[in-house]
């Protein structure tokens, strides 16, 4: 599945109308401090997910510059097979709108939430949030977080370090796991493949996977 393009207004960073061409096998964003990166991303996870967990609140999402007094996302997707979707999500300050189009058909409200759900990850349907599961699944395994990457980085030891990586791909950080997959075998002639903590995360029943193992 490819991100084929990010449309914001409003969002953050950006009060005006931004257009972001992803259509493309490797996209590499650059820009010096204060202009948008971090907004840029937020705003793909945001419009997929309505959420943004480091955020107190939602408002935090509508920028105090924005011309329509409200924040926009909108994200076009597009599977390996051809099969279009546009997400759409707004936010005005006091309530979260969502518009769904898949194969030509338009949904609105729960039912767009639910035929996202289906198009992105049906396994997060059996999750008891599955609004939460999935935005933890793409913050774990696709958009990785600044902080727990540098605690991996400035980790002091291997288990500090296997803790991190556990928290990045969302596989718990208890002492067990640690014990029973035998660490990250830094230093080791022939260090264990995390492959068992991570596995694959599947999207949308279409084939696609992204890995979420550390060899």
């Amino acid at each position: 599945m490819r991100v084929k393009s990010l449309q914001l207004s409003g969002f953050r960073a950006f009060g005006g109308r931004v257009d972001v061409d992803l259509d493309a096998d490797a996209v590499i964003v650059v820009g010096g401090n204060g202009q948008g990166k971090t907004s840029l991303f937020d705003g793909l996870l945001w419009g997929l997910t309505g959420a943004i967990p480091r955020f107190g609140s939602e408002s935090s999402v509508l920028s105090l510059y924005a011309e329509t007094d409200q924040a926009r996302a909108v994200v076009d997707l597009e599977t390996n097979d051809g099969q279009e979707c546009q997400v759409v999500r707004t936010f005005d300050g006091k309530t979260t709108s969502l518009g769904l189009r898949v194969g030509g058909q338009q949904r609105r409200g729960p039912n767009a939430a639910t035929a996202l759900l289906e198009f992105l990850w049906p396994d997060a349907l059996f999750a008891p949030d599955p609004q939460l599961a999935l935005c933890e699944a793409l913050e774990r395994g696709i958009y990785l977080q600044q902080d727990l990457v540098t605690e991996f980085l400035a980790a002091n030891d291997d288990h500090d370090r296997f803790t991190a990586v556990s928290e990045l791909v969302g596989a718990g950080s208890g002492d067990a796991d640690y014990e029973s997959t035998g660490g990250l075998g830094i230093g080791q002639e022939d260090p264990p493949g995390l492959g068992e903590i991570g596995g694959p995360f599947e999207l949308g029943g279409h084939g696609d996977e992204i890995a979420l193992g550390v060899a």
